[in-house]
């Protein structure tokens, strides 16, 4: 069995601070960096609970990143993708990435 069939031991909270603090440590070189865990953004659709949602500026560019943390013991179906995907579109982020303790399905 690898380490990657059974989620580590951290609740569900936990993994998005964490993964929070990773983005935090790769931001510090950008302009503006902000970062905010479990934010209230609106789409066109209406409101969606983020797990953490990054603001930052490169290249003259304002950017807006959606991050969602699957703490599961599934792996990440194409169906979460094409969740957060809609979310990315109705709120007009640049990009949003999802990070899973589990894995992805192929």
């Amino acid at each position: 069995m690898s380490r990657f069939e059974q989620p580590i031991s951290i609740t569900p909270q936990e993994y998005e601070v964490e993964v929070k603090k990773i983005l935090d440590a790769s931001g510090v070189s950008l302009i503006e960096y902000d970062s905010s865990h479990l934010e209230t953004v609106t789409g066109v659709d209406g409101e969606y609970i983020i797990d953490v949602v990054a603001r930052f500026t490169a290249l003259n560019t304002k950017f807006l990143v959606l991050v969602e943390c699957k703490h599961q013991k599934r792996k990440v179906e194409r169906k979460d993708v094409q969740v957060l995907h809609s979310k990315l579109q109705s709120v007009g982020a640049q990009k949003a990435i999802l990070f899973s303790v589990s894995g992805f399905q192929e």
